[in-house]
C-alpha cells in the first residue's frame, strides 16, 4: 500500500518544480508560470467508477493548507467508495448553487422589470391596448412599487395602489387590479413570487375592496337599439354608400366586434363555401372564430371586392392620404351615431341575441318551441360556452346550425323576415 501523508506544510512550502505525492492520489504540482513566478496547486488523481483517469483540483496553496487538501481528498475516495465521480458531483452541487443564486437573484427582480417582461410577452389586440396596459401600471403602481422586488409585493400594497383609483374611477380600477395579478402570476410561474397572488380577485380582494364589484347601473350594457327597429336603421347606413357605413353592416349582420369587423381581410373569406375565418390572435378568447355569412353579409362583400391580395382589408380608410390602412373604432363610432346618437356598434350584438333568443316555432295550441338554441346564438357571439371542462370536450362550433341562424338574422335586418321559414316572434301561433 502506498505511504500516505508523506508532505509537510514546511516541506509543501519549499517544493520544487515538478509532483510531490502525498499519498492516496493527492499531488502538490508546483510549476512556473508565463509571468516567471512559481504556482503550487493541489491536485487529485483518481479513477472514475467508469474506469477513466481523471484529475481534480483542490485549490492553491497555501490559501488552501495541507490539511484542507487531505480532507477533500479524503471526501472525494468517500465518493468513489459509492461509485459516485467527485468531479460530477462538484459539477452537481456547484449548478444547483449557482441554481439557487440565480433564483435568489430573480425574486429581487422590481416590479417594473417584471412587468416589462410581461409587456414583452403579452399578445395585445392593438397598440392602443398595449399603450393602456403600459400608462396604467407607470402611473398608479410604478410610483408605489416600481422599485420593489417582485417577491416582497404584499397585499397591502396592492390595497393601497388600487383603492384610491378604485374611488375615482371604478373601472380603471378594476382593470387596473387585474394587470397587478397578470404581472404576479406571471412572477409565480416564473418562480419569483411564493405563495397565493395578493392582487386575485375571489375569496381576497372582493372583500377587503368591495368597490371591485360592479353595481347593477355598472352592469348596464352597450346601448342597443331594440331589434325591430334594426331593419330601418341598416337601410339608413346602406344609403350612406362608404367603406365605414359598409363595414358597420358587415359587424351587424355578422354579430361581429368591431375590431374583428375592421380587421377582416379578403384571405379570411371563403365566398364558395359562404364562410368568414377569423384567427385566433384576432379573437377576444384567443380562439378561432367561423362565421357563416348569410345571403345578404356574401352580397355585400361580393360589391366590395374581393381583391387578389388576400391580405388586403375588406374596409379601407376612405381617408387618401391613409389609403390601405384600416378603419379605427371611432370612424365606425361615429358612422353610427350620425344615425341614432344613443347606441354602439357592439350594442347591435345585444340587439342580435334578444332577437335570436326570442325567436320561436309553434303549433297551434302548442308551447312555443325555441328555434335557436342559447348554445347556438353565445357561439354566434364566440363567447365561451360552459366551464372550461365541458368546453374541452365539445369541439363542435354548430355551423350547419348558425348558419340557419345567420340568415334568419340577415333576413331580418334587411327586412326580408317574411322569408326566414318558419321563423316567428316568440309565443305567436302558426295558424
Amino acid at each position: 500500500m502506498a505511504t500516505t501523508n508523506r508532505l509537510t506544510d514546511k516541506g509543501a512550502r519549499a517544493a520544487g518544480l515538478g509532483k510531490h505525492a502525498d499519498g492516496n492520489g493527492l499531488q502538490l504540482v508546483v510549476r512556473k508560470t508565463a509571468a516567471g513566478e512559481i504556482s503550487r496547486n493541489w491536485v487529485l488523481r483518481y479513477r472514475s467508477p467508469t474506469g477513466k483517469d481523471r484529475e481534480m483540483g483542490l485549490g492553491v496553496f497555501p490559501l488552501v493548507s495541507l490539511q484542507a487538501a487531505r480532507e477533500a481528498r479524503d471526501d472525494a475516495r468517500r465518493l468513489l467508495a459509492r461509485s459516485l465521480d467527485p468531479l460530477n458531483e462538484r459539477e452537481r452541487v456547484t449548478g444547483e448553487m449557482r441554481a439557487a443564486e440565480d433564483q435568489a437573484r430573480q425574486r429581487r427582480r422590481t416590479f417594473d422589470e417584471v412587468a416589462e417582461l410581461v409587456m414583452a410577452a403579452q399578445n395585445f389586440t392593438s397598440p392602443k391596448h398595449q399603450w393602456q396596459w403600459s400608462a396604467t401600471l407607470a402611473k398608479y403602481a410604478t410610483p408605489a412599487i416600481g422599485k420593489k422586488p417582485i417577491g416582497e409585493v404584499t397585499t397591502d400594497d396592492v390595497v393601497k395602489i388600487i383603492a384610491p383609483v378604485l374611488d375615482a374611477a371604478p373601472e380603471t380600477g378594476r382593470r387596473l387590479r387585474g394587470r397587478l395579478q397578470v404581472v404576479i402570476d406571471y412572477a409565480m410561474a416564473q418562480g419569483w413570487y411564493t405563495g397565493l397572488n395578493p392582487a386575485r380577485h375571489k375569496d381576497h380582494l372582493e372583500r377587503l375592496l368591495p368597490g371591485l364589484k360592479k353595481s347593477e347601473a355598472e352592469r348596464e350594457h352597450h346601448a342597443a337599439l331594440p331589434h325591430a327597429q334594426v331593419p330601418a336603421f341598416v337601410a339608413k347606413l346602406l344609403a350612406l354608400e362608404s367603406s365605414t357605413s359598409a363595414c358597420a353592416i358587415f359587424a351587424i349582420l355578422t354579430a361581429a366586434r368591431s375590431n374583428e369587423a375592421r380587421g377582416a381581410t379578403w384571405g379570411e373569406i371563403d365566398l364558395e363555401t359562404c364562410v368568414w375565418t377569423v384567427a385566433a390572435a384576432r379573437m377576444k378568447r384567443r380562439r378561432l372564430h367561423r362565421v357563416p355569412l348569410s345571403d345578404d353579409a356574401v352580397e355585400l362583400l361580393r360589391r366590395l371586392g374581393p381583391k387578389k391580395d388576400g391580405g388586403a382589408l375588406i374596409f379601407e380608410s376612405p381617408v387618401v392620404k391613409r389609403s390601405g390602412k384600416g378603419l379605427t373604432d371611432m370612424s365606425l363610432l361615429r358612422v353610427v351615431q350620425q344615425l341614432n346618437a344613443d347606441i354602439t356598434l357592439h350594442g347591435f350584438r345585444s340587439s342580435f341575441a334578444d332577437w335570436a333568443h326570442e325567436q320561436s316555432v309553434t303549433i297551434k295550441g302548442g308551447a312555443p318551441i325555441k328555434r335557436f338554441s342559447d348554445r347556438e346564438i353565445e357561439l354566434a357571439l364566440a363567447h365561451a360556452v360552459g366551464n372550461a371542462v365541458s368546453r374541452a370536450y365539445a369541439r363542435d362550433d354548430m355551423m350547419a346550425a348558425r348558419r340557419s341562424l345567420m340568415a334568419a338574422w340577415g333576413a331580418h335586418c334587411t327586412g326580408r323576415q317574411a322569408e326566414a321559414t318558419n321563423v316567428v316572434p316568440l309565443a305567436r301561433e302558426v295558424a
